[in-house]
């Protein structure tokens, strides 16, 4: 649903690919995060998508990140999550009050991180 003139749209069972920037010697692009979510908010003016509600993003590397709302900025190529955060690997589980991650520099910054289990 398009929301008038405010230049955003409202919209229900969100799913984002954010893509790693690639070579030419490359064959294609690959999917650096997956994000799926209840419904998010796109604001074209601020190249930003607000998503809320289980909040699921699959990284390439493996992990899975659950929260209850994140905001992607396109023009910054980063994702923040300013709620509380629990990351999901092989043999570990990770929690956060908040976390943001720059997709171009591959950096993940956790808030007050504490392991929960290894």
């Amino acid at each position: 649903m398009v929301l008038d003139e405010s230049q955003r749209m409202r919209i229900e069972k969100v799913q984002i690919w954010i893509y790693v920037p690639y070579t030419i010697d490359e064959v294609q692009p690959v999917v650096e995060v997956y994000i799926t979510a209840d419904q998010g908010l796109v604001e074209w003016k601020d190249s930003r998508v607000t998503l809320s509600g289980n909040v699921v993003m699959n990284r390439r590397d493996g992990s899975t990140i659950f929260s209850e709302t994140a905001v992607y900025d396109s023009s910054l190529k980063s994702l923040t999550l300013p709620k509380s955060v629990r990351i999901l690997n092989t043999g570990h589980t990770l929690e956060g009050t908040s976390m943001t991650l720059e997709i171009k520099q591959e950096k993940l910054k956790l808030t007050e991180p504490v392991l929960i289990r290894y």
